[in-house]
């Protein structure tokens, strides 16, 4: 393990075990080698590579395991307004899936934020059971707005006390959406609440990554929407699931006495460190190394016989 960046300008050795690179397990550095990098005798590569980690940690939800996270009930009270935060990196669209769903059951009191199966993030309040309006970024309300995958993006949703809903993407406002009633929700103690999943049957559960999810009890300004991570001291923040854990079962509640709980990893969901994806990184290079050879050898006897054939034109 390295704790800081590594330039390695006339050579890097790896004769065994993981090679990790960073200050800590939450804060991955750039791993740049302008020379040869040689990994257990399998690899080596002479150009110029640099591997540089996503910037986050996060929870990893395989949608074909149904993974979530299960946050207890809470009578937490958002009529004043909410938002709600998070890092998202989006391995596969889906029908509707979910970033969060906080309600009493399928269409029962619920407060949804998600992103929809073109790449588009949306938010929506019912109260009972009656749907409030869909606020929902499109191509042609918000063109340039999509969610990539593969791709950490920073993506947030405000409801204010007169119901003026807001959807930000990477920090920037995207959709500023006029008041309405409808959006404005109960007072009610919620039961089935969830990080990744709906609580409505044939909606899709969250495929990638999701890390710093956080809760609002009310609806904050435009200069406050921002991709800095909280400190957890903020007015107004009820849950923060940072989703640093290094292993266990539970995504911690960094806010104590708020009345919103910590979130059970369910369906073997587990937590993803930024050296995992390096060294998946690394071990893609190495599982594949005959190929990347081969191609290497015929892209050199092809290189040679042109030489070849230069010289004989001469």
């Amino acid at each position: 393990t390295v704790n800081s960046v590594i330039n390695a300008n006339l050579g890097l050795t790896v004769s065994g075990g993981p090679l990790n690179v960073g200050t800590t397990a939450a804060n991955g550095q750039p791993l740049n080698v302008f020379g040869p990098l040689t990994a257990n005798n399998r690899l080596t590569a002479t150009g110029i590579v640099n591997l540089t980690p996503p910037p986050r940690n996060g929870v990893r939800l395989d949608r074909p395991f149904n993974q979530y996270l299960s946050v207890p009930t809470t009578s937490i009270n958002l009529t004043g307004g909410f938002t709600i935060q998070a890092w998202v990196y989006v391995t596969a669209y889906g029908q509707f899936t979910r970033i969060l769903d906080f309600g009493v059951g399928s269409q029962n009191d619920n407060i949804l934020f998600g992103i929809d199966s073109d790449g588009f993030v949306f938010g929506q309040v019912y109260k009972g059971t009656v749907a409030g309006t869909l606020v929902r970024l499109t191509a042609a309300n918000a063109p340039g707005s999509r969610v990539l995958l593969n791709t950490w993006t920073h993506v947030a949703f405000s409801v204010d006390q007169n119901g003026s809903a807001r959807i930000y993407i990477k920090g920037s406002l995207w959709l500023n959406f006029p008041a309405d009633a409808t959006l404005i929700p109960n007072n009610v103690s919620r039961g089935s609440n969830f990080l990744g999943r709906s609580n409505f049957g044939g909606d899709s559960y969250f495929s990638g990554l999701l890390s710093e999810v956080s809760l609002w009890n009310t609806a904050l300004p435009s200069t406050s929407i921002n991709t800095t991570t909280p400190t957890g001291s903020e007015s107004g923040l009820v849950g923060y699931w940072r989703m640093n854990e290094a292993a266990g079962g539970f995504a911690f509640n960094s806010i104590t006495n708020s009345g919103v709980g910590n979130a059970t990893l369910v369906s073997s969901a587990t937590f993803s460190s930024a050296f995992d994806r390096v060294q998946t990184a690394l071990s893609w290079f190495v599982e594949n190394y005959s190929t990347l050879a081969t191609w290497r050898a015929t892209a050199d006897r092809l290189t040679h016989f042109e030489d070849a054939l230069s010289r004989h034109e001469a």
